[in-house]
C-alpha cells in the first residue's frame, strides 16, 4: 500500500544579513565608550591638521605673506635741496641809533650827530651745516642746524642815515668811526639772548612742519655750538 504524503517543506531558516549586525554591534559599542570615541575623533582630527600643515609649509610659496615697514624714505635729492636754499631768515629786527663824536678846539668845538638806521637779520646757514646734519631713524628724522647768526653785516641802510647836527669840519675817516660806533650799538641792541632764543624756535617750529610734511611723525631738532657772536 503506498501512502502518499504532501511534499515536504523544506525548513528555510532566514539568512543574516551580516551588514547590518555589524553597524548595531559598532553603534552599542559607540554608545558604551563615547568618551573614548571623542578622543579618538579629536586626535584623528590633529593628526590630518598636521599632515596638511607640513604639505603647505613644503611648498616654497607661503599662503600668506604680510610686510609692514614703518621706515620713510627721503631721497638725497630732497635733502640736498633743502641744504642748498642756504641762509634761512628766522628773525629780523629794525632799529636806529644815535651817535655824536665831539672835539674841543682852541677857539671853538666840533660838533656830529647821526642817526643810523638799519635792519638786522638773524637765522641760519645751511651751507655752514656739518656733512650729517640729518639722519633719520626710522619714522624720526634727527636735524643738528647750524647756530644762529647774523645774516648780513651790512645791516646799516646809509641811504636812511640822517646828520641831526654838526658843525665844524669833519673827515671821511671820522664819519667812518661814527658809522661803525653805531652799527656796535645796534648789534649790541639785537643780538640777545632772548632773540636767539625766539630766532631758534622759529627754526624749529620751520624745519619740523618741512619734515612732517615729508612724512616723519616726529623731529628732534638741536643747534650746533656756536662761539658767541661777534658784537663788534
Amino acid at each position: 500500500m503506498t501512502t502518499l504524503s504532501p511534499p515536504s517543506v523544506p525548513d528555510v531558516q532566514p539568512k543574516e544579513t551580516s551588514r547590518p549586525n555589524r553597524w548595531w554591534r559598532f553603534l552599542r559599542w559607540w554608545f558604551r565608550h563615547w568618551k573614548l570615541s571623542l578622543c579618538l575623533l579629536a586626535l584623528s582630527g590633529i593628526g590630518v591638521g598636521v599632515l596638511w600643515l607640513k604639505s603647505t609649509s613644503s611648498t616654497d610659496t607661503p599662503l600668506l605673506s604680510v610686510e609692514r615697514t614703518t621706515a620713510i624714505e627721503t631721497t638725497p635729492e630732497e635733502v640736498r635741496q633743502i641744504r642748498d636754499i642756504g641762509q634761512w631768515e628766522l628773525l629780523s629786527a629794525a632799529t636806529e641809533e644815535m651817535v655824536e663824536l665831539h672835539r674841543t678846539g682852541i677857539l671853538h668845538d666840533d660838533h656830529l650827530v647821526c642817526i643810523y638806521r638799519g635792519t638786522l637779520r638773524l637765522g641760519i646757514n645751511l651751507h655752514h651745516a656739518s656733512a650729517d646734519w640729518f639722519r633719520a631713524d626710522s619714522t624720526t628724522a634727527i636735524l643738528q642746524l647750524p647756530p644762529i647768526e647774523l645774516l648780513d653785516e651790512d645791516f646799516i641802510d646809509e641811504a636812511r642815515t640822517t646828520t641831526f647836527f654838526e658843525e665844524g669840519s669833519w673827515t671821511a675817516a671820522d664819519k667812518q668811526k661814527l658809522y661803525l660806533q653805531a652799527k656796535k650799538a645796534m648789534k649790541q641792541r639785537i643780538l640777545t639772548p632772548e632773540h636767539l632764543q625766539q630766532a631758534q624756535q622759529n627754526a624749529k617750529e620751520q624745519f619740523s612742519k618741512i619734515f612732517t610734511n615729508l612724512g616723519y611723525h616726529e623731529v628732534l631738532i638741536t643747534f650746533a655750538k656756536n662761539p658767541s657772536l661777534d658784537t663788534h
